[in-house]
């Protein structure tokens, strides 16, 4: 399980790049609406309109955006057990907050 420290320490990675490729991007993000377990209430669905947009725009990959605070290890799947499910989105839940912190 990963500390809230860590993922503000990936966080703020991630906010150094976006703070040279889109230097408005706090004003682009609707702090109630985000969501870091949904591809478009995330913080790349907003600037981008999709996760996945975002990741191909910055030319990112799955480990990078594990390392820069975008996703979780594991990857979301329908195949989780109801227990691995509830486990994930709870890391989420987390991830969510860390971002609301710098909003």
């Amino acid at each position: 399980m990963i500390t809230l420290k860590q993922l503000r320490q990936r966080r703020d990675k991630f906010i150094a790049i976006l703070n040279t490729t889109k230097p408005d991007w706090k004003g682009q993000i609707d702090k109630s609406r985000l969501d870091m377990s949904y591809c478009e209430d995330c913080i790349l669905g907003q600037l981008y309109g999709r996760y996945t947009y975002g990741m191909l725009d910055l030319e990112l990959n799955n480990e990078q955006a594990v390392e820069y605070a975008l996703q979780i290890e594991k990857a979301y799947t329908p195949l989780l057990s109801d227990i691995e499910e509830e486990r994930l989105l709870k890391e989420y839940d987390k991830l969510t907050k860390v971002w609301k912190e710098v909003l």
